[in-house]
């Protein structure tokens, strides 16, 4: 049984980072064809390959010390912020722009108008607007805590299979971002109106997507197709957490649309993506898992190298929550002047950034959501 699980961790992690060097060689070789309209475009091809073959190296690589093993895991959950902002730069230097009028074109024939303008108006009920954004930040934190919680309890199959599927997922749609962007209703449209503007969850939404959103990247939504990924590995793996996470992605679905972030299509071909990559990548057809048993992996047997990993947790939990705290910290920007202005503003973001993410995570080990129904 130790042996299957080790295996099979082995194979999804080595997948996911021969995904990782496949992205970035593609992405060097768009930066080597249009290379006469991307500034600077040596450094960016000779740093896309150098990371392809890193990333190719490290499939081999065998870690000795559980701190090295826990980077490996959770390198790809930092690279998806850095790709996607990536995207804005070079979609905007050789992507081709027209597909956003035909997708406002396409939604007038089928919706008579766009939904992202007209269903805040339909519904402008406060508390239900500021659920939806609610779900809409969740998101960002969705795959870290979720993720987070899978490896503290040693659930490192769920833990591998939802990063080589979300690698997947943001891949693909990221390399499409570059060569056919969007430009969302975020960037075209103006902000909801009043009564549902200026409220928490509104401005938090709203300040993070303002730094950490990439324009252009539209269609398909991530948002969409990343929270359904993450749900549909939760129902195969732990089904009493996917229970938990259905309002709440069906929310942050909503509310792609709602809150004006993303065109109703860009969610339609969010959901296609995210069911595409599932029967494709995680179907019958997997060779790494195609005999699925969730009392063989989600059962994880104690070992020394088990208790290395909590034992790295433990010891440098303190640094992981600063490391956090700083990320978080730098999403936003300051709104008011006065004492608040600057970095203490983005400070405060950040440790209420930490708290909640701590107070979800504690509800999830309070509650022991391990198993399946």
């Amino acid at each position: 049984m130790l042996s299957y699980n080790l295996k099979l961790q082995n194979r999804l992690a080595r997948r996911t980072d021969e995904l990782t060097a496949f992205y970035l060689l593609a992405v060097a070789v768009l930066v080597l064809a249009f290379r006469e309209q991307v500034p600077y475009w040596l450094p960016w091809l000779g740093l896309h390959l150098v990371g392809a073959v890193f990333f190719l190296r490290l499939r081999s690589v065998s870690h000795r010390r559980s701190a090295g093993q826990f980077l490996h895991d959770w390198y790809p959950v930092v690279l998806y912020p850095l790709f996607f902002k990536e995207v804005e730069f070079l979609a905007g230097v050789f992507g081709y722009w027209g597909l956003t009028g035909r997708i406002q074109s396409l939604e007038a024939v089928l919706f008579g108008g766009q939904p992202s303008l007209y269903l805040s108006q339909q519904w402008n009920w406060v508390p239900l607007s500021e659920y939806l954004h609610f779900c809409y930040f969740f998101y960002m934190i969705m795959v870290p805590m979720v993720g987070g919680y899978w490896y503290a309890r040693r659930q490192r199959v769920a833990f591998r299979e939802l990063i080589l599927l979300l690698s997947v997922t943001f891949y693909s749609s990221y390399l499409f971002f570059i060569l056919f962007p969007v430009d969302s209703p975020f960037y075209l449209a103006d902000p909801l109106e009043s009564p549902m503007s200026d409220h928490f969850f509104y401005n938090l939404v709203h300040e993070i997507s303002s730094r950490g959103g990439a324009r252009g990247g539209a269609f398909p939504s991530t948002h969409v197709s990343g929270s359904v990924v993450l749900w549909l590995v939760a129902w195969k793996r732990q089904r009493r957490l996917a229970h938990l996470l259905t309002p709440i992605v069906l929310g942050a679905i909503v509310a792609t649309v709602y809150g004006r972030f993303h065109y109703a299509l860009d969610a339609v071909a969010g959901l296609a993506v995210a069911l595409l990559v599932w029967r494709i990548v995680d179907g019958r057809w997997a060779p790494w898992d195609v005999n699925h048993s969730p009392e063989i992996d989600d059962s994880i047997v104690e070992t020394s190298a088990a208790a290395d990993d909590r034992e790295v947790l433990v010891r440098h939990k303190w640094t992981i929550t600063l490391i956090l705290l700083f990320v978080a910290s730098m999403l936003t920007y300051p709104r008011y002047d006065g004492l608040l202005a600057g970095w203490p503003l983005n400070f405060l973001f950040g440790v209420g950034i930490c708290v909640i993410y701590l107070l979800l995570y504690a509800f999830f080990i309070r509650h022991k959501l391990d198993g399946e129904e």
